[in-house]
């Protein structure tokens, strides 16, 4: 695949850490951790951080998913250094559509404002347009 500067790509990877070490980070610029609230999530982010500096990628963030009644300067606070990008909720219609092999953004528009308010909060951070 070739491409361009101004150029992106999203690459969802499977959860865990192992294929970090098999040389897919080369080339990538930042990675996005998608956390649960707790700890184990928290702490596998952490480790995701280092092991991105190991690789030279020096931009982590975080967007946290299913996410109830805990206030994002919670999850925030958890996190540390790694930049909070935006949450999703826990909900019901989420769960429904996944269940039913529909389309997230089908059945949750809310979700759809979620995910552009995260982009642009990206692009802001790293100063894409």
């Amino acid at each position: 695949m070739v491409l361009d500067d101004r150029d992106a790509l999203v690459v969802d990877m499977e959860a865990g850490l192992e294929h970090l070490g098999r040389g897919t980070a080369r080339g990538v610029d930042a990675f996005i951790v998608v956390v649960e609230p707790g700890q184990r999530s928290f702490a596998t982010a952490r480790s995701v951080v280092h092991m991105a500096k190991d690789l030279g990628v020096k931009k982590v963030y975080a967007v946290a998913n299913k996410v109830g009644e805990v206030s994002p300067m919670v999850i925030q606070d958890a996190l540390g250094d790694i930049p909070l990008l935006g949450l999703f909720p826990y909900t019901t219609e989420a769960v429904q559509a996944d269940l039913q092999g529909e389309p997230l953004f089908d059945s949750c528009p809310d979700m759809v404002r979620r995910a552009e308010d995260i982009l642009q909060r990206l692009c802001g951070m790293t100063g894409d347009s």
